[in-house]
Formats: structure tokens, C-alpha cells, sequence
């Protein structure tokens, strides 16, 4: 299993990065259909507004990530209920965290029953300069 203890502070550029792998590998698409729509400031820091074309409806599907330490911290956004864009961090949420390498991104999700699994996201500098 990937460890890291504290991990480096994230520039802008590496949190689109991780943002884009975690909600990726939440969704189980790959990261190339993950689009940065922009980054903005909130209460809580730094968070990237992200979407994705919503495979049941052809629609778009709408995020927002910020992270705090090695946690991935998400939310659905764009909702017809507003109530319903809440922070992914209860107790029957997974815990997502991630090691972020020079040329790839580790995301490590923790169910809330213990069990845990790794996804590796190669980290394409070209395909984000698109």
C-alpha cells in the first residue's frame, strides 16, 4: 500500500491534478472525461470546479473538490436541489485520499467498513494544457 505522511502543499496546477484523478476514480471514468471548469476560493480553501458528460443522460455532471492534507473532499454540484450539494465527509462516505508521484497520482479510497482500494492516474501535463 502507498503511504505518504504529509504531503506537499498543492499549486494550483496539482490540485486540478489530484481534483481531476479523485473524481475520476469516484465515478469510475477515466480521467481524460474529467473537464476543469475553473478554480475558485471558498470558506474552506481552494476548490475546482469540475464536469463530465453524465452517462445516462448525456447531460453534464458537476463538482466541486478541495483538499485538506491527503484527503479529497467532493461534492455533487448543479443539482435541482441545493440542499442536496453537501460535502462528502459522513460517516457512510468513503474517505478518499491520494500520493501524488511526478508522472502519477495514487487515489486511495476507504469504505466506511474498512475496506480500501488504490487506483493509479497517469499525470498527462500535455492533456492538461488542453
Amino acid at each position: 500500500m502507498v503511504t505518504q505522511a504529509s504531503p506537499e502543499p498543492l499549486d494550483q496546477a496539482g490540485l486540478r491534478d489530484v481534483c481531476r484523478a479523485a473524481i475520476a476514480t469516484v465515478n469510475e471514468l477515466p480521467v481524460a472525461l474529467i473537464d476543469v471548469d475553473g478554480v475558485e476560493t471558498l470558506d474552506e480553501g481552494e476548490a475546482v470546479n469540475l464536469s463530465w458528460r453524465a452517462p445516462v443522460d448525456g447531460g453534464r455532471a458537476q463538482a466541486q473538490c478541495r483538499v485538506e492534507g491527503d484527503v479529497v473532499v467532493w461534492r455533487l454540484t448543479g443539482l435541482p436541489d441545493p440542499a442536496a450539494q453537501v460535502w462528502r465527509t459522513g460517516l457512510a462516505d468513503p474517505i478518499v485520499r491520494y500520493v501524488r508521484e511526478t508522472d502519477r497520482i495514487t487515489i486511495i479510497q476507504t469504505l466506511p467498513d474498512g475496506t480500501s482500494s488504490q487506483t493509479q492516474v497517469s499525470v498527462n501535463v500535455e492533456e492538461e494544457a488542453r
